[in-house]
C-alpha cells in the first residue's frame, strides 16, 4: 500500500504549492510577496519538523512497550533462557499462543536445516498455511497441555499453567504484562 500513500502525499504537496503560488501572485506589492513566501515556507518547515519529532518520539518512546506483543515478544527471551537447560530434558513443549515458535527456535539456536528437515513433523492447514507440530525434541501446541511430564520443559502462557509445577522463569512483555512462563514438574 506504500505507493498509494506516496501518491496522496505528492498530490497534497503539489496542490499546496499551486495554492500558495496563486495566493502570492494575487498580492500586488513585491515586498509583501516576499514576506508571504517566507511565512508559508516557515509554516511548512515548522509543521514538517513537528511531524518528524512526533513520529520519532512515538517510535522510540511508545511503540516498543505498547506493541511488543504484536511482534511475538517473549520467544527470543524464552529460547535464550532454555538454551543451557535443554540438555536436562527429553522434550520441550512451546505454546503457539503468540505466534509460530518453531521459526524462533530455528533462528535463535542456529539450528542446522538438514537436521530440521530430517525430524520435522509438518502439515498444511485447511487455509494453506504451513504448520510445524514438532521437530527434534521440540513440540509446539496451540493451547495448554493435559498432564505434565517430569522429563519435559514447558513454555506456555500464564493462563494455562497447571497447579503443582516449578516455575523457572516468567517472561514479560515490555509493558510488564506476563506473556510466557517456563516451568517443569517438581
Amino acid at each position: 500500500s506504500l505507493p498509494t500513500w506516496q501518491i496522496f502525499v505528492a498530490f497534497g504537496i503539489l496542490y499546496s504549492v499551486s495554492r500558495i503560488k496563486y495566493y502570492v501572485l494575487w498580492i500586488k506589492i513585491k515586498r509583501f510577496r516576499r514576506i508571504s513566501v517566507f511565512v508559508f515556507c516557515s509554516i511548512f518547515i515548522v509543521l514538517y519538523l513537528f511531524n518528524i519529532t512526533y513520529y520519532l518520539h512515538n517510535y522510540y518512546r511508545h511503540y516498543a512497550p505498547e506493541f511488543s506483543g504484536e511482534w511475538q515478544f517473549g520467544y527470543r527471551e524464552a529460547i535464550r533462557f532454555i538454551n543451557p537447560l535443554k540438555a536436562k530434558y527429553k522434550n520441550i513443549v512451546i505454546s503457539e499462543s503468540i505466534g509460530r515458535p518453531y521459526m524462533y527456535v530455528l533462528f535463535y539456536e542456529r539450528y542446522d536445516p538438514s537436521s530440521y528437515w530430517k525430524t520435522v513433523k509438518d502439515s498444511f492447514d485447511e487455509i494453506g498455511f504451513y504448520h510445524v507440530s514438532a521437530f527434534d525434541s521440540y513440540q509446539f501446541v496451540r493451547e495448554g497441555v493435559g498432564s505434565v511430564d517430569p522429563n519435559t520443559l514447558y513454555i506456555l502462557p500464564p493462563r494455562v499453567i497447571p497447579p503443582g509445577v516449578r516455575i523457572l522463569k516468567e517472561i514479560k512483555q515490555l509493558d510488564g504484562e506476563p506473556v510466557l512462563v517456563i516451568f517443569d514438574k517438581t
